[in-house]
């Protein structure tokens, strides 16, 4: 794919697309050498059920972006679960050059009131990094 990558990439950019991501599912450490090389600037969605892991891929691609990364499985067991995920995650987040999530939706089991403790909280966290005074009710 690299090729082809590389020819398309630059066309992307000289129509004024900000970041290239590439949508990957499972473990794509692999490729990321070549996807940089071809242009690619970040990857989507990071599914941490799959072994990967943001905090260790950015240790080693500090300039790699992300959209997920957010253990949905810790959302099942509750505010706790969330805030040892949150707290896994907060070197990525201070950097910035993400959008934590998770990979794709919530697991089947998932019950609302966590999923809306952990979207509070997502919120309140990446704000206290991003200096903003949110109210999340």
């Amino acid at each position: 794919m690299t090729p082809y990558y590389k020819q398309i990439i630059p066309f992307l950019k000289e129509h004024g697309v900000a970041n290239v991501f590439m949508d990957t599912d499972g473990d794509f450490r692999i490729i990321i050498p070549a996807a940089l090389e071809a242009g690619i600037e970040g990857f989507l969605p990071i599914d941490v059920n799959a072994g990967v892991d943001i905090v260790a891929v950015r240790q080693t691609y500090p300039k790699l972006k992300f959209f997920g990364g957010f253990n949905k499985l810790s959302i099942i067991d509750g505010p706790e679960a969330i805030e040892a995920e949150l707290e896994r995650l907060t070197p990525v987040i201070q950097q910035g050059g993400c959008i934590i999530c998770t990979d794709h939706q919530a697991a089947p089991d998932t019950t609302l009131e966590n999923y809306r403790y952990y979207v509070r909280r997502l919120k309140e966290t990446v704000a206290q990094y991003r200096n903003e005074n949110v109210k999340i009710g």
